[in-house]
């Protein structure tokens, strides 16, 4: 038995049970060398099924910048902080930043070039004035030059904060469960990419024709990783079972070459 959480179609998983059973009568294997081997493709055409994120982040504008008291536009009537114009941002708070995501996956903005660090490319003198330094000078930043990707400011683009370290984690984590898969006792992976705890395990239990395997994938995204993938996660059991009675077709193809090189019939 193997446990899968995604909602697989019930005609596939009775297809993947019949290769199972295809793998020991013809082969001669057991049902534990079964649900092993299955488990393994299983793993393998669930990560063929997620997607990659990209090697950079985006460079978003800050969609949390407060706006910026100013009497001309306050009345009676109406709200002194009113934004009337995009330069009535506090550019001092970041004006360019990227999306990163939080470990309750949630997103949270994170600014580049906050206030003049990493170089002090950037200064911030007020709600209104940013400086930028062009080789040995400071000039004044105008908003709404290029600023939608913030390609005027020098080191933006090749900036680390862009950099997605953990790109293909979801993809690498089956291809480690698929390895956890052929232990007949089972196992955990207690790192995973700088990641401590048992994100991924494999329970064996029973014996025989009782053997079951369950595996996790503890990464917290792994459920949006498996959406909009290159193959349609739906799909993973049929192809598992395909692969599998793939491999019966192959093997027994290579004995009976084997037989015929011999001189046996039978």
């Amino acid at each position: 038995m193997i446990d899968i959480s995604v909602n697989m179609p019930r005609a596939d998983i009775e297809y993947l049970v019949k290769r199972m059973e295809e793998f020991g009568t013809l082969l001669g294997k057991t049902t534990k060398d079964a649900v092993h081997f299955a488990s393994w493709n299983v793993c393998r055409t669930l990560g063929a099924s997620t997607k990659v994120a990209p090697k950079l982040r985006p460079i978003v504008k800050n969609p949390m910048q407060r706006l910026v008291y100013d009497k001309r536009y306050s009345t009676k009537h109406s709200n002194a902080f009113k934004l009337v114009d995009e330069s009535l941002h506090d550019t001092r708070r970041g004006r360019y930043g990227v999306m990163r995501y939080k470990p309750d996956g949630t997103q949270k903005f994170d600014p580049i070039f906050k206030g003049g660090e990493f170089g002090a490319r950037i200064k911030y003198i007020s709600p209104r004035k940013t400086l930028m330094k062009v080789g040995g000078d400071w000039v004044e930043y105008k908003p709404g030059t290029d600023e939608a990707s913030g390609a005027t400011v020098p080191g933006m683009k090749n900036h680390p904060k862009r950099i997605i370290s953990r790109s293909g984690m979801a993809k690498q984590s089956f291809a480690r469960l698929a390895i956890l898969s052929k232990s007949r006792t089972g196992g955990s992976v207690n790192k995973f990419f700088n990641v401590r705890g048992s994100l991924l395990t494999s329970i064996v239990k029973g014996k025989g024709a009782d053997t079951s395997i369950t595996m996790t994938n503890g990464l917290r995204y792994i459920t949006s990783a498996l959406q909009g993938g290159p193959k349609d996660v739906h799909t993973a059991i049929r192809r598992a079972g395909d692969a599998l009675g793939h491999y019966i077709a192959k093997t027994l193809m290579a004995r009976a070459g084997v037989k015929a090189k011999l001189g046996i019939s039978k």
